[in-house]
């Protein structure tokens, strides 16, 4: 991870700061938005280590084994998915958490820099299986601040992404075009079934 030197220099020198503290939980799911461009990564890693979080994310696990490029990867947080798998993205993720004392697992829930009418359930999925807590982290544009807001553990899907859409409401992105519809397709499943 970035050194809290370090990031503080990043920072700094990209005009951005941090506000609020980051959460006492050892594990948790952390959401990384919204996330509209590259540029977010550094932001991240950078907000990170400013708060001294050692966070996770995850990438293919042919890119770990890349030379010199792979162990670059790993010692910025990179944790191996691999999609060949006879356990899903999911699973290896909900198992990383039962084998790990520490782990925050950040997660742009959009899955993507483009927008889309759909967050990925990836991120709630896994909180709610693993028994972790939800972070939500974000980065606004607008006034060039990163920080966290309140944990909670997910139960109910509407009640939960209903907070989600209040909290992000007035966070802005670099591409505030590219910013995602906050609404997950399980909502919609919960809502045929309480209405069949």
């Amino acid at each position: 991870m970035i050194s809290n030197l370090l990031a503080r220099f990043t920072l700094w020198i990209l005009g951005w700061k941090t506000e609020g503290n980051k959460s006492p939980h050892k594990k948790y799911v952390m959401i990384a938005a919204p996330h509209t461009t590259n540029m977010d990564g550094l932001l991240l890693l950078a907000a990170a280590g400013f708060f001294r979080m050692k966070i996770s994310w995850m990438i293919k696990h042919t890119m770990l084994k890349i030379p010199i490029f792979g162990w670059l990867l790993k010692s910025t947080g990179a944790v191996a998915i691999n999609r060949t798998a006879k356990q899903g993205l999911v699973q290896q993720m909900i198992q990383k958490f039962a084998e790990k004392e520490e782990f925050i697992l950040a997660i742009p829930p959009a899955g993507t820099r483009s927008y889309r009418d759909y967050w990925k359930s990836g991120f709630y999925v896994i909180a709610k299986e693993a028994g972790v807590p939800i972070v939500p982290g974000y980065l606004n544009y607008k006034t060039r601040v990163a920080g966290f807001g309140e944990s909670f553990i997910p139960s109910d899907v509407k009640k939960d992404m209903d907070y989600l859409r209040k909290f992000y409401k007035d966070i802005t992105p670099r591409y505030p075009q590219k910013k995602s519809r906050i609404k997950l397709a399980l909502e919609d499943e919960a809502e045929k079934q309480e209405s069949a």
